[in-house]
């Protein structure tokens, strides 16, 4: 069960030149959107020093259990990005829909 709780909300993320990790979360079957949790220095650099529009974001290894297949995401321009103004806090949320 825990494996595979990890494959289902693990997903790599890419953005430029960084490459991270992220986890998914579903507020509910009710709601047609996923969160993304990530850390900043995986879109603005280690220096945080790096700009970056939402279509720089791809997210990777995403599992559908359904039927067993993997799939990626570039995020659109219309998906929600939303960054802590604090560099050391370090975090990030991106907002996709869930039907991808």
């Amino acid at each position: 069960m825990k494996k595979e709780l990890f494959q289902y909300a693990t997903v790599k993320i890419k953005c430029k030149e960084e490459t991270g990790t992220a986890l998914l979360y579903s507020p509910g079957e009710a709601f047609d959107y996923i969160y993304v949790f990530t850390a900043k220095h995986c879109l603005v650099g280690e220096n945080f020093d790096q700009d970056f529009v939402n279509e720089d974001i791809t997210i990777e290894k995403i599992f559908n259990p359904a039927d067993n297949t993997w799939h990626s995401y570039t995020v659109s321009q219309t998906d929600k990005i939303v960054c802590t103004s604090s560099n050391e806090l370090d975090l990030a949320l991106i907002i996709i829909p869930k039907q991808i």
